[in-house]
């Protein structure tokens, strides 16, 4: 809400002050201003075809023009009626609104500053100064032109009214509230300063009174569209939805505005009604094509029912009409990601960010993004800047805990998920991800502990027992992790990994051919990791199938490249099938990735005896004895 501007001579239709400008300028009427009078009544603009001579005739045409919208004409009238009583107050004021029309506020305060020295007890003009200057945002000195005015003119509610809105703009709401009510108290049948009040209200978030308010200026002007939508946002606000529709469709029924579609179609989808929401937004894009916040709502929507490329479409026209629209390119952004566009959403998150870097899901959605890129770095400097803006956001301490725990970073990352479990003690993932960092340190013990105690918060979480069978395994438990294998399945029978630590169970309990069929129930279920095509690859070595095995080392090379025992293992399968070179290039690799592995030496020295190439296999030979002495 801002100062009453009804017009140029608003405070005239109110309460005017005595002895304004308007006044002492008639008293200055002669018998030709008469004429012109009985001209401009009978013929309108041609009253002025033979230009003025006098400055009083000058500043009459300017007024007229003024009255018309005509500034820039009726400031060169005023210019030249000047020219001759530089001291000529009528023609200071008027010349001060048109600038002020013209939003030139800092040639209006001079106009009003210049007529308030010839007359320093008009004021209207102090008010007119006041508003110059808060429409400039030198709200600290529109106040005291406003007290000037009430002093001068103690019913001036036009200016309490405004002055109770520097007040506001300063963050003093209970100044302005006081102000705001007097306007009111003087004015008690004008809708105007009820409205305002109301808008006051609405802004403190008192939404109650905001209401109230609305209703007592309805009540006075009932036609007043703007008004009752804004008694529908206020109903929106303390969930009266159906009051506010009915506010709504008075309102729309007076005057179509592509507005009060809009926000009548959140108050739909805020019921839940999504089909008549959609029908409102697409009448507020009708009515205004270029209308941003309808297609962006209208996007939420289309998101929320599935239709990505709808929403992606509409966030896209949002942006469109509205390049500062930073949610509508945080939006686009997650679907663009969802859709596998990383770097589209990438550039989405960096614009959303320019244009607004205090919003801490932002630097959560990047970081997410930054993660799926690879770049753990920039994901971690991103997740550091969403807790700094929001310490208490435990998604972002659970990421950012995740990439310190693949990094190795035990400590760090089990502190992120302490805390995260601090924050959200009835969520098993912060306890599951604590007793991973301890299960990666081969504490297992401790480990299965956190798994319990996220048992214990919830009894029907897959993950926490599917943990903790991998946890029992590790510790030679093969009947505690079958007992929490079963569990997992009874829970979910399509849980893949539940299949592939049943592997792991069958395989070190030498049911070898059980393994293997657990593992292929695993992978058919989607279990598609570097290390239960290993498994498998492994059983199969043992069962003497090379070329089954060869085909899931093969497998587990592609999803994990760095994956030094597959190598060994297929270089083993290689070697036992007489394809030498094949094994020797495996051994290799094996030993890029770790030299000291004596073993791997071993068969590469084997391999190369197997080819004649002595004098190689002799070297293998030599540094395995070394290595094997350094252990000893």
């Amino acid at each position: 809400m801002t100062p009453l501007v009804l017009g140029f001579l608003s405070a005239f239709f109110l309460t005017a002050p005595p002895g304004d400008a308007e006044s002492r300028f008639w008293l200055a009427e002669s018998p030709s201003s008469r004429e012109i009078d009985r001209m401009e009544r009978e013929r309108g603009d041609e009253a002025y075809q033979i230009g003025p001579k006098t400055p009083y005739e000058f500043a009459r045409r300017g007024k007229y023009r003024l009255d018309r919208g005509q500034y820039r004409q009726a400031i060169e009238d005023f210019n030249k009626a000047l020219e001759d009583n530089e001291r000529y107050f009528f023609v200071l004021y008027h010349r001060g609104l048109a600038h002020y029309s013209l939003e030139e506020y800092q040639k209006a305060i001079a106009d009003f500053t210049l007529a308030a020295a010839i007359d320093p007890h008009d004021a209207d003009v102090y008010f007119r100064r006041g508003e110059a200057r808060f429409f400039a945002e030198d709200y600290r000195k529109a106040i005291p032109d406003y007290d000037e005015a009430i002093r001068l003119y103690p019913k001036f509610a036009a200016a309490y009214d405004s002055r109770g809105w520097a007040h506001h703009e300063l963050g003093d709401d209970m100044l302005a509230m006081i102000d705001l009510k007097k306007a009111s108290e003087i004015e008690p049948d004008v809708s105007y300063y009820k409205e305002s009040f109301a808008d006051l209200m609405f802004g403190m978030d008192r939404f109650d009174e905001a209401a109230k308010s609305y209703k007592q200026a309805i009540d006075m002007e009932p036609e007043n569209h703007s008004c009752l939508a804004k008694l529908g946002d206020a109903y929106g606000e303390i969930d009266e939805y159906r009051l506010a529709i009915t506010a709504y469709d008075r309102a729309i029924g007076l005057e179509p505005v592509a507005s009060y579609h809009n926000n009548r179609g959140v108050t739909y989808e805020r019921s839940g009604l999504q089909d008549l929401a959609a029908m409102d937004y697409d009448a507020a894009i009708r009515i205004d094509p270029h209308y941003a916040t309808a297609y962006f709502n209208r996007g939420l929507l289309y998101k929320d029912a599935g239709d990505l490329e709808k929403a992606v479409e509409h966030f896209s026209r949002t942006v469109q009409n509205d390049e500062n629209y930073h949610e509508a390119f945080f939006y686009r952004a997650e679907l663009l990601d969802s859709a596998g566009d990383v770097r589209a959403a990438l550039s989405d998150i960096d614009k959303a960010l320019a244009l607004d870097e205090k919003q801490s899901r932002y630097y959560f959605r990047r970081a997410f993004i930054h993660a799926e890129l690879g770049d753990d770095e920039a994901a971690l400097a991103d997740y550091n800047t969403a807790l700094r803006l929001e310490p208490a956001l435990s998604s972002a301490m659970f990421n950012r805990g995740y990439i310190h725990y693949r990094a190795g970073r035990y400590a760090l990352a089990f502190a992120d998920f302490a805390k995260g479990a601090l924050l959200q003690p009835e969520d098993p993932d912060y306890l599951v991800a604590q007793g991973n960092v301890l299960h990666a340190q081969a504490r297992y013990e401790k480990a299965i502990e956190y798994y319990t105690s996220a048992i214990a918060v919830r009894d029907d979480y897959v993950e926490s027992y599917l943990e903790r069978a991998s946890a029992y395994h590790d510790t030679g438990d093969y009947d505690h992790a079958r007992s929490d294998i079963e569990k997992v399945l009874e829970l979910d029978p399509t849980v893949s990994g539940a299949y592939y630590v049943l592997g792991l169970v069958e395989f070190d309990t030498q049911n070898v051919r059980q393994a293997l069929e657990t593992f292929d129930k695993a992978i058919s279920l989607g279990e598609n990791t570097a290390h239960v095509y290993f498994m498998r690859g492994w059983s199969y070595r043992i069962e003497k199938s090379d070329r089954e095995a060869i085909r899931d080392l093969t497998q587990a090379i592609a999803l994990a490249p760095d994956f030094q025992l597959a190598y060994t293992y297929r270089g083993n399968a290689y070697f036992d099938g007489q394809e030498f070179a094949l094994a020797i290039d495996d051994y290799n690799r094996a030993l890029e990735l770790e030299p000291d592995d004596y073993q791997t030496i071993l068969s590469r020295a084997a391999a190369y005896e197997k080819i004649g190439r002595m004098e190689k296999a002799q070297s293998d030979y030599l540094r395995a004895g070394e290595l094997l002495l350094e252990d000893k």
